[in-house]
């Protein structure tokens, strides 16, 4: 054993020399490399500098020349790929190959993990010495936040106040390591010959009681092999069951024949709110379920227990009583062929039922008002129309003119004004009497045992509660025009007959008002246009008085003269739609902004459509954007196509446009605007209409 002793220590004192031995060699030999490499590279752009001497290139061309080569001198060592970098004398790097992002970048203060200014350093070596000079410092791994030394060898090219440079770690020579280890490891080979020889003597002795025991041992590693394979058959098995227990986003609960928790996952605490001091030893039922149900609960335990499975949807409890539903899943443990325990297995679907009853409600409600749907009120019809003698009233009432503001203002408005009518009609209704929404502007209100005086009265209601709220209305656009109709079945009149007679009394309703329902929205409509204030005032006046010079001045007839004056009143009526952020823009529209604004002659086009006093003019509303050259919109005509109002029309509102105050332009002098608009003739204007113009304007 003493021989053992020396043998280690001569190994260990062989080791440290010939490790100390590697380092220098390693070191010596990485200097040389790195002066080679820098060398070659020098040479190679030796032609660059040599122009830049002889003053053929600039300093700025030598330097980018320079780069340019030195960037392609990558290389592959014994261990890697590198690089030679480059770098002016303050700091900034002109080629870093495997960081290209920190080219063009000034790193004259980075530091290396013990603080040395690792660039300024570089850059002294390279100032320092003619034939170049080496440097030592910290430089983290590749892709590694582990750092060694690193040994850099830079030489300088005053001539472009640069330096190149390539560098290397050296505790990474991994060759010349390896040639060391083989020389240890002879040695510990050699160590471990003379170790074995002393240990031969002994086992020598052992030989005759290893030929005893031989048989006994050969038949006991049998037997071990045989348990070993089914002990790790167990283990896996116990693992993979853990894993499932432990990983479930299920609850599962383990318990004993009893019915007593043994186990509890931590989806199970996070489910029930216990901890699992609480569950552990308690009856698995009482954990889950309050006294008055815990029969049921047990019984699906027992079940589990003696049947082996279990499979239904249920309702269990927390720890503090709140109802969660579950998929609940229980399974019996057999060991043998004996029950010894089951599982739960507790699947939380709250937010599946959730679901299920949300689709249920959209099943039968508009989720515009939340009223009942026609689907709702089909069945509601068709049971009561089985009943015989049943008294019950029905009010059918339209919205009116919910296509004209859905066509003018856009859908969010038409969908706000049923809001609103629902809004009122709740206010009215009380429990037992069943509101639907049955189509786009209809709804009908069905009332149990409501005579026709009843339904009467709530039509009275809900037409003084509408008044009530329109004059609360801020935004007038919105004011609501209800026809309603009502009626009641008895005897021998079935639903269907009281919903035929509420129907037609809403449509004579609807005849009688329509034509002062359409004059309310158009009057709000016009209110709403001056409100926005988007012309400065007297606009459309002195746009009128123009207009009525040129016309008398080119002998139009009485008829069109009336179209055109009424024109320069309402040309602008669909700017009403347009948002005031861009109606009121100051500066010039977006693309995406023209297209916008330019939709207000055909939204206009719509609303004079649906009055009788602007009908007439519609089609002049609707191109009275349109340009001589045909260059205008919406429809692009040209010439004597487009109606002469709309080209009279456009020389007396352009005039008054350019000589008054706009969000978007700079006023002209009456001469400005008079050159502007003979400028235009034959282009935008109808040259007729422009010498008409300039013989009746005076200033």
């Amino acid at each position: 054993m003493f021989l053992v002793f020396v043998l280690v220590f001569l190994q260990l004192y062989f080791t440290d020399n010939l490790s100390k031995r590697f380092l220098n060699e390693v070191e010596k030999q990485r200097r040389l490399e790195l002066k080679q490499k820098v060398e070659i590279a020098y040479n190679a752009i030796e032609p660059i500098l040599e122009q830049k001497r002889q003053g053929k290139i600039t300093e700025e061309e030598a330097r980018r020349e320079v780069a340019n080569v030195v960037r392609r001198m990558i290389y592959k060592d014994e261990y890697s790929y590198n690089y030679i970098f480059m770098s002016t004398y303050n700091g900034i790097y002109l080629v870093q190959p495997f960081q290209p992002e920190k080219e063009g970048t000034n790193q004259w203060n980075y530091k290396d993990p013990t603080g040395k200014y690792v660039i300024q350093e570089l850059t002294r070596a390279a100032k320092s010495s003619k034939d170049g000079a080496y440097v030592k410092y910290q430089a983290f791994l590749p892709n590694s936040n582990e750092y060694e030394e690193k040994l850099s060898y830079v030489k300088g090219i005053p001539e472009i106040n640069a330096y190149i440079g390539t560098g290397v770690y050296v505790n990474s020579a991994f060759k010349n390591m390896n040639i060391i280890l083989k020389q240890q490891r002879i040695l510990f080979t050699l160590t471990s010959l003379m170790g074995m020889l002393l240990f031969i003597v002994y086992l020598i002795k052992l030989s005759k009681l290893n030929r005893m025991l031989k048989r006994e041992v050969e038949r006991r590693k049998e037997t071990e092999e045989r348990l070993v394979e089914e002990k790790e058959r167990e283990t896996k098995q116990r693992e993979y069951l853990q894993a499932l227990f432990c990983n479930s986003q299920d609850g599962i609960a383990e318990f004993d024949r009893e019915g007593y928790v043994v186990n509890v996952n931590d989806a199970f605490l996070k489910m029930f709110s216990y901890t699992r001091e609480e569950c552990i030893g308690k009856d698995i039922d009482t954990l889950v379920v309050p006294k008055e149900r815990y029969k049921e609960a047990r019984e699906c335990t027992d079940i589990a227990i003696r049947e082996g499975m279990v499979n239904i949807e249920t309702v269990r409890y927390g720890k503090y009583n709140n109802p969660i539903n579950v998929l609940l899943r229980s399974v019996s443990i057999r060991i043998n062929g004996k029950v010894v325990g089951g599982y739960a297995i507790y699947t939380d679907i709250t937010e599946i039922k959730d679901y299920e009853k949300q689709l249920r409600y959209l099943s039968l409600h508009d989720s515009l008002t939340g009223f009942y749907n026609l689907n709702y009120y089909n069945k509601v019809v068709d049971a009561f129309e089985g009943k015989k003698g049943s008294v019950v009233s029905v009010i059918l009432a339209d919205v009116n003119g919910l296509k004209l503001i859905n066509d003018t203002m856009g859908h969010q408005y038409g969908d706000k004004l049923l809001k609103m009518f629902a809004v009122v009609v709740k206010r009215c209704i009380k429990d037992g009497e069943i509101c639907a929404r049955i189509g786009g502007d209809e709804f009908v209100i069905i009332m149990p045992n409501y005579n026709e005086e009843d339904a009467e009265n709530l039509v009275k209601k809900i037409k003084s509660e509408i008044e009530k709220f329109n004059e609360t209305l801020d935004e007038k656009i919105l004011t609501l025009s209800v026809a309603m109709g009502y009626s009641t079945a008895k005897r021998n009149k079935t639903i269907k007959d009281a919903i035929k007679e509420a129907d037609d009394m809403m449509y004579k309703d609807k005849l009688l008002n329509k034509a002062s329902s359409k004059n309310q929205i158009m009057n709000v409509l016009m209110a709403t246009l001056a409100e926005k204030d988007f012309i400065t005032h007297g606009h459309t006046e002195r746009v009128r008085k123009i207009c009525e010079k040129i016309a008398d001045r080119m002998n139009l007839s009485d008829a069109k003269k009336n179209n055109l004056l009424l024109l320069a009143d309402v040309h602008d009526l669909g700017k009403v739609a347009i948002p005031d952020d861009i109606l009121n823009k100051k500066g010039k529209l977006t693309d995406e902004e023209w297209e916008i604004m330019k939709a207000h002659t055909e939204k206009g086009y719509r609303i004079a459509l649906n009055s009788n006093e602007l009908s007439s003019i519609a089609d002049l509303i609707l191109k009275h954007h349109e340009r001589w050259d045909g260059k205008g919109y919406p429809l692009g005509l040209k010439g004597d196509e487009i109606p002469i109002e709309c080209r009279i029309l456009a020389v007396a509102d352009s005039y008054d446009a350019m000589t008054n105050s706009r969000g978007y332009n700079k006023v002209k002098t009456h001469e400005e605007a008079i050159e502007e608009i003979k400028r235009c003739s034959g282009t935008q204007f109808d040259p007729d209409v422009v010498e008409a113009f300039l013989n009746i304007i005076q200033r």
